[in-house]
């Protein structure tokens, strides 16, 4: 089957192809999104003949690795392809899907766009062997390599009080090392799961609404609402920075779509997400915002992301220097200087801006401030080398001076 190729319209991304219920994974240098597949805009009903797999580099391009259909599997021809989740793992990808709202399969291929095959030609975990509806799965991996899965189904669709399960996988990824135990959770549940941790705490999330733990069979404490979508999501890292998946409605036709957006961890625990970003989507900017928030960066090294004194986020270099990334930067022709709001309290602290191919656009040491938190600073106005001609920038901010004394919060383009 010919690859597809198209170029996201900020969120949702993919728009007109029903991509929804979005998964996503780290594998290699890209960022994959394992999803349903909404088959009829016209359909009143969840009508789902396939899985898909797509692939970015930069959330701009993405391009449909593989459809996967229900015939490969035990299923056979089938129009309840559920949500789903897939994974690399001893050099092999791993496709877990839902026969409807009833059970839970796996497929294993050796590369994300090669031949899936169903090892078991039946179900990894069968409907009424541990609990009546045993779908929308979810892979996690803890720090120490050990793979688990989750799955579950609502209490409020079926009226069984059933909520999520969790096991160990074993290093096969295709059976159980043990028998699922439900989890605890003090929230009613929805029916796609996903797990991460950050920070040494357990995330169980579905939809918007998420509930944490110091343990990754629980219980779990509800938290929150990162107030994105109430439907399918799923968050990963890369490059230094949390993104949020989740499933919104197409503006142009088909019945579902997938937004994505960054993430952020106060000091508490509690996730953030920005909803302008939700709406305007990652891994591009206008130069014409008031501010671009410094932990929306889509690449960094070297950088802490932290709450900040009021309430927001800021980042800081961890070691001295600090590099972010920035792409995609619109409207920038004819910009004279970027000015940027910063937390700066000794002197030595530097801030340089770099276009993609390393060309110095600003350099200048940041003046020492009285203050030791955000009220009161004025921001720093750096003014260009030359003269701005392009209308795209994709820029490298490279921060160099203590983290405890230097941190910035946000940026915006001047004319």
């Amino acid at each position: 089957m010919k690859k597809i190729t198209v170029k996201a319209n900020k969120n949702p991304i993919i728009r007109g192809k029903g991509v929804c219920d979005p998964h996503l994974r780290v594998i290699g240098d890209r960022m994959v999104l394992f999803c349903s597949h909404d088959a009829d805009k016209n359909s009143p009903s969840y009508r789902m003949e396939n899985w898909e797999v797509w692939s970015t580099r930069d959330f701009i391009t993405f391009t449909r690795e593989k459809r996967i259909y229900p015939s490969q599997t035990f299923m056979g021809k089938s129009p309840f392809c559920w949500a789903t989740d897939g994974i690399e793992r001893n050099g092999k990808v791993y496709f877990y899907f839902s026969d409807g709202g009833e059970q839970t399969g796996v497929l294993v291929a050796s590369a994300l766009d090669g031949d899936y095959v169903d090892p078991l030609k039946k179900p990894l975990i069968p409907k009424g062997e541990y609990c009546n509806h045993a779908y929308d799965p979810a892979i996690f991996i803890e720090d120490d390599g050990t793979p688990y899965i989750l799955f579950g189904a609502p209490a409020w669709a079926y009226g069984e009080g059933e909520q999520y399960f969790i096991a160990r996988l074993n290093e096969d990824m295709i059976s159980l090392a043990e028998s699922p135990k439900k989890i605890q959770l003090n929230h009613p549940a929805d029916d796609k799961v996903s797990l991460h941790k950050e920070n040494g705490i357990y995330y169980l999330t579905y939809g918007s609404f998420y509930a944490t733990s110091e343990n990754v069979y629980g219980p779990y404490t509800f938290r929150g609402n990162v107030g994105v979508s109430t439907d399918h999501g799923s968050y990963e890292k890369w490059k230094g920075q949390w993104y949020h998946s989740f499933t919104v409605q197409d503006p142009t036709d088909h019945y579902r779509a997938t937004g994505i957006c960054y993430v952020h961890y106060k000091k508490n625990g509690e996730m953030v997400c920005d909803q302008m970003i939700a709406e305007y989507g990652v891994g591009r900017y206008d130069g014409c915002w008031n501010r671009i928030e410094g932990e929306w960066f889509t690449a960094c090294d070297s950088i802490v992301k932290e709450e900040n004194d009021v309430g927001g986020f800021s980042v800081a270099p961890l070691n001295g220097k600090g590099t972010l990334y920035f792409p995609h930067v619109s409207h920038t022709k004819g910009k004279r200087a970027i000015l940027f709001s910063v937390k700066n309290v000794a002197h030595g602290s530097r801030m340089v801006v770099k276009t993609e191919t390393g060309e110095v656009l600003a350099d200048a040491e940041i003046p020492a401030q009285k203050f030791n938190d955000y009220r009161g600073i004025r921001p720093v106005v750096l003014p260009f080398s030359r003269k701005i001609t392009e209308k795209e920038l994709s820029i490298t901010v490279e921060m160099y001076g203590d983290r405890n004394a230097f941190a910035l919060d946000w940026f915006r383009f001047i004319d």
